[in-house]
């Protein structure tokens, strides 16, 4: 399982092979021919775009309000061996390329980005320390951050840990979903004027959120501390109050299975919302039983996976294609990252080069899609890459 937080720590192992350099930090995907169609959908080419060659960073999260506005947001990667780790990081798409924009100066891994305007972007995540480290299962206080169409401000929190996600429809209507200093989930709202608490689960967490409207917003996750009683959790706001969901853990073999969460949302349509995560497999410790829950409107059903993958994120590309990103195997360096698509209902996996990982997915508003994340190299004897760059991928109708 891969919070939106932890998620390049915990898939850092599972990369292996020869080492990179920062011309090859874009190596190419390996589909059989770096394209492929199936049934309507149209024939996906990949394509890496240059990114800021941040010695040390990690991109966790990317949004898009148009074919030429686009946000990427993270920071340090947590593990690398940057000589000055970086504060925290936020690149723009202006249509032509990717560049760095300037920020508070306070350090930070975002791990969620929203935007609804040019004038209008907001990013949320977690401070860190001086080395880029998180501050674990206690936090160092949350990070939410606004951009006005000039800069990017920072906004003050209290009483909080940490924060996933953010989802956005308008200035007025901002969602984003964490944990307060009690460790309890949390929902938060900005009005335009403030920031209010909305839903706080004392046995829960909510790792991502997506808002089709003021009144109809969904955020997902897990509750409950161990099997039997560790369930997947999804929440929907209707505009007058708060709706909950959730379905048991897989039996691996061996009983249900530990830590089930559901860390990703694609909601095309108030009828047509995808939620996507896993469990760990009680019948082999560290191998994932991925899971993928549809919502048609009036119930979640469970739907058809690609075998075997860590889950880190989710996106609809178009009507009935869908989109996951993740790592397969059980935790160690001979996983493989890949990206997997859904069209009907089968699945195309795309795999990666070893030592990339993709942490965000996104439309881009021209019928493509983001993909962002980092590349790792210099492999120490477990397994974990000791430098890491940004990675930005794009995909295309071909």
């Amino acid at each position: 399982m891969i919070t939106a937080t932890a998620a390049a720590v915990m898939v850092a192992g599972l990369f292996g092979g020869a080492g990179f350099s920062r011309a090859a930090a874009g190596g190419a995907l390996h589909p059989s021919s770096g394209s492929h169609s199936s049934g309507n959908g149209c024939a996906i080419s990949w394509s890496v775009v240059p990114s800021a060659g941040v010695d040390g960073a990690a991109l966790r999260a990317v949004a898009a309000d148009a074919a030429d506005d686009a946000w990427a947001v993270g920071g340090p990667s947590g593990f690398a061996r940057a000589r000055r780790p970086p504060k925290q990081l936020i690149e723009h798409w202006n249509g032509t390329r990717w560049r760095t924009v300037a920020r508070p100066r306070i350090s930070a891994v975002l791990t969620g980005v929203a935007v609804t305007a040019r004038s209008d972007a907001w990013a949320v995540g977690e401070q860190a320390d001086s080395f880029g480290r998180l501050g674990g299962s206690r936090g160092l206080g949350a990070v939410v951050e606004h951009w006005n169409g000039q800069r990017w401000r920072r906004l003050p929190m209290q009483g909080l840990q940490r924060l996933s996600a953010v989802a956005a429809t308008s200035t007025s209507d901002v969602w984003t979903v964490g944990v307060d200093t009690s460790g309890a989930a949390v929902v938060l709202h900005w009005d335009g004027s403030g920031w209010q608490t909305r839903l706080r689960l004392p046995d829960a967490e909510l790792l991502d959120v997506a808002a089709l409207s003021p009144s109809d917003v969904w955020a997902v996750g897990d509750e409950g501390q161990s099997p039997p009683q560790s369930r997947f959790l999804e929440v929907h706001w209707d505009g007058r109050r708060w709706s909950s969901y959730s379905q048991p853990s897989p039996n691996g073999g061996y009983g249900a299975d530990p830590g089930p969460e559901l860390v990703g949302l694609a909601a095309p349509a108030a009828n047509d919302v995808w939620a996507a995560g896993d469990a760990e497999n009680s019948g082999g410790p560290a191998w994932p039983d991925t899971v993928l829950f549809h919502w048609t409107g009036t119930s979640w059903r469970k739907a058809l996976t690609p075998p075997l993958v860590w889950v880190s994120a989710v996106a609809a590309r178009a009507p009935s294609e869908l989109w996951i990103a993740g790592v397969t195997g059980n935790g160690d360096a001979y996983g493989r990252p890949k990206l997997e698509r859904r069209i009907g209902i089968n699945w195309q996996p795309t795999w990666l080069d070893r030592g990339q990982q993709m942490e965000g997915l996104a439309a881009d508003q021209a019928q493509g899609l983001w993909a962002v994340g980092f590349v790792g190299s210099w492999f120490n004897g477990l397994g974990f890459p000791t430098q890491t760059l940004p990675l930005i991928k794009r995909a295309r109708c071909s």
